[in-house]
């Protein structure tokens, strides 16, 4: 009887594409902006996992009075937050945003201190495109691209790097270690 059931919700979720969210809100009634489908201006569906749920289209009116509120304050608060690079954009932020993947940026930039960019708190890392100028962050190690530019290295390819030595240090070390006699010093 619980097969027919998982069967049938995954066909709701395949037709649902982008409009499911799948939010799984406790305390907001799904009417604030940590609600992924209150966020992205969808009710949300049986596939939620939220408690006590008001994003419905049985609280139409409690959901538009909260949008509206919300707006009020922030015009911007329901707009993307990744931008996807288009033709119409100044040269000097397409500039910026040439450095992702996609030519995509985030809107605001992070503000990340602790994450290294590296978590889904990272509004940029979540949004799958890398740090720009416009971050705030501190220690950048965003996967899609750090906010200098730079080459972003693997974890392990720093471990790996980390006991090889410069041609530089090599020699100096070389140097130390001989004597004038051609002996070497222990």
């Amino acid at each position: 009887s619980s097969s027919p059931k998982k069967k049938r919700r995954r066909g709701e979720q395949s037709g649902d594409g982008e409009g499911c969210k799948r939010c799984n809100c406790k305390k907001s009634k799904c009417l604030k902006l940590y609600c992924e489908c209150f966020a992205a201006g969808v009710y949300c569906v049986d596939l939620c996992a939220c408690v006590d749920c008001f994003n419905k289209p049985a609280h139409e009116g409690t959901v538009l009075a909260t949008r509206k509120q919300i707006e009020s304050r922030n015009p911007l608060a329901f707009a993307p937050k990744v931008i996807r690079g288009s033709s119409d954009q100044p040269s000097e932020t397409r500039e910026d945003s040439s450095k992702t993947p996609a030519s995509a940026r985030h809107k605001r930039g992070c503000n990340c201190k602790k994450s290294g960019c590296l978590k889904k708190y990272c509004e940029c890392y979540q949004g799958g495109v890398g740090c720009s100028v416009n971050c705030r962050c501190e220690g950048c190690r965003n996967a899609f691209g750090r906010k200098d530019g730079s080459h972003v290295v693997a974890d392990n390819e720093e471990d790996e790097m980390e006991g090889v030595k410069t041609t530089e240090e090599l020699e100096s070390s070389a140097a130390i270690l001989e004597t004038p006699l051609g002996g070497r010093r222990y």
